[in-house]
């Protein structure tokens, strides 16, 4: 099935989502994907598992950047949590050799969701010829989605 059909069933921003990774897949960026991950977390789901953890599970996924950030805003961490596991399989290492806080999620002032990567993520991305990281992520149906591309990029001002 095509991404642009599928797209017909779903919320004018999960559309919004799946027109830039079909943009992205379809070549139409910088660079041709060599990888995509993608990750879902239920956010009622996440919020127990903060409420049952203690704090040093949070301090384990996010930096303090992230947290103040989020300032205990559930749904703010579920996604970021999204965006760092579809990072993950992305890269193409599971959370084997680099873990959660190899990946901080960042928002530009667009509110665009921009992703920085440890020395040892780097490392990663290198032994897979990946140069960028691209993401996307929503809030849905209790759910935060992300998507993360990786691709080559063609020069090198904007490799990760």
């Amino acid at each position: 099935m095509r991404l642009r059909g599928l797209a017909v069933i779903m919320t004018k921003r999960t559309e919004q989502v799946v027109g830039a990774i079909s943009a992205l897949v379809l070549g139409e960026s910088i660079g041709m994907p060599a990888a995509i991950g993608v990750d879902a977390v239920e956010i009622m789901g996440f919020d127990r598992d903060v409420k049952v953890a203690d704090d040093a599970f949070l301090t384990q996924c996010f930096s303090a950047a992230e947290m103040e950030y989020c300032a205990g805003d559930v749904e703010k961490l579920a996604t970021r949590f999204a965006l760092k596991e579809a990072a993950l399989k992305a890269l193409g290492t599971g959370i084997r050799g680099i873990g959660l806080r190899d990946i901080e999620v960042d928002t530009a002032i667009s509110g665009e969701p921009q992703l920085r990567l440890s020395t040892d993520a780097q490392a990663a991305a290198a032994a897979r010829s990946i140069g960028q990281l691209r993401c996307s992520a929503t809030r849905e149906a209790g759910l935060a989605l992300a998507v993360v591309i990786a691709g080559s990029a063609l020069n090198e001002e904007e490799n990760i």
